[in-house]
């Protein structure tokens, strides 16, 4: 689901779809009364100031992702797929849930003892460790927990390419 919310050059939400409202679990009323980083939790002035400096070049913003902390408590990971300013002077925010990976998927072994599977294990465990890191918590219990898992798969992965047939020896 991929929702619209429009906001003015001052980051006042002025308008927004039924896709954005329900994701956000707001009526447009509700949000009408919101600004560009009341959602943002501890990042809210850094919300706030990117804003700032994006209405002031006029400048379209490219997608990136963040934690949206809803004003019943839950905490939603979002994509945003494109800020855009509009002729009016307004700006169009496109953006979409993702979809909460588990911490648990830290606790269990690879999926396979390919080197790609768990190459790509590996990639998508930095990943979560540095939306962890980068974000807070929320993505993940603990970033600790995530390094651990990074370095486990870090060594496994070296341990399998080594330990392949046709790979090169060491000596």
């Amino acid at each position: 689901m991929r929702g619209r919310l429009v906001a003015d050059r001052q980051g006042r939400y002025v308008d927004a779809d039924a896709a954005a409202l329900e994701l956000l679990g707001l009526t447009l009323e509700e949000l009408r009364s919101l600004r560009v980083g009341d959602l943002s939790g501890p990042h809210a002035e850094l919300a706030r100031t990117v804003w700032r400096r994006m209405a002031a070049t006029g400048e379209d913003m490219s997608s990136g992702e963040g934690t949206l902390y809803l004003p019943n408590g839950a905490e939603i990971r979002v994509k945003y797929v494109r800020i855009k300013a509009l002729p009016t002077g307004e700006y169009e925010l496109l953006l979409e849930p993702i979809v909460a990976r588990q911490t648990a998927q830290f606790d269990r072994p690879p999926t396979s003892d390919r080197p790609s599977t768990i190459l790509k294990e590996w990639r998508s465990a930095e990943r979560d460790a540095a939306a962890a890191a980068w974000d807070g918590p929320g993505a993940m219990s603990a970033p600790e927990e995530a390094d651990d898992a990074v370095d486990k798969l870090r060594r496994l992965y070296q341990d399998s390419v080594k330990a392949r047939p046709d790979a090169p020896s060491e000596t």
